[in-house]
């Protein structure tokens, strides 16, 4: 049996159908695509948000440490007090970025350190007099 020839009109709608399934196609990616790009957007600000919670919980830990050290709460004045001590000690010899960017190689406890250097300085106000027996601890 041949084949019948579609006519113009009907080749027409067939290209009409093809270019409508091809529009709504690209519609649909392009909703996909707005999609896509919003979750992105998400995940970036979510990537930021935990970078700066990350931040601000190593200022928080750097202050704990500074009013430990200190012994007592900031005054006005100390933070400059304490960047100039720093700008020092760098200008003299960077020793403060040298330490912070030693890596030890074995990790000190802390509390035996303490322990020793407070048995150091008793052993020596002991010597030198400025300790009278029975009033320490130890």
């Amino acid at each position: 049996m041949p084949r019948k020839k579609k006519t113009t009109d009907e080749q027409l709608a067939d290209a009409e159908l093809e270019a409508q399934k091809l529009i709504d196609s690209i519609k649909k990616k392009n909703e996909q695509l707005k999609i896509i790009e919003n979750r992105k957007k998400q995940l970036t600000a979510r990537k930021d948000n935990e970078k700066q919670k990350a931040r601000t919980h190593h200022f928080c830990e750097i202050a704990g440490i500074l009013y430990k050290i200190l012994g007592r709460d900031f005054e006005d004045g100390d933070v400059e007090r304490l960047e100039n001590f720093l700008n020092g000690q760098e200008q003299r010899g960077s020793y403060f970025s040298k330490a912070m960017n030693t890596k030890p190689e074995m990790e000190v406890d802390t509390n035996e350190s303490e322990s020793a250097t407070e048995e150091k300085q008793l052993s020596d106000a002991t010597e030198s007099g400025f300790c009278i027996q029975g009033n320490h601890d130890g």
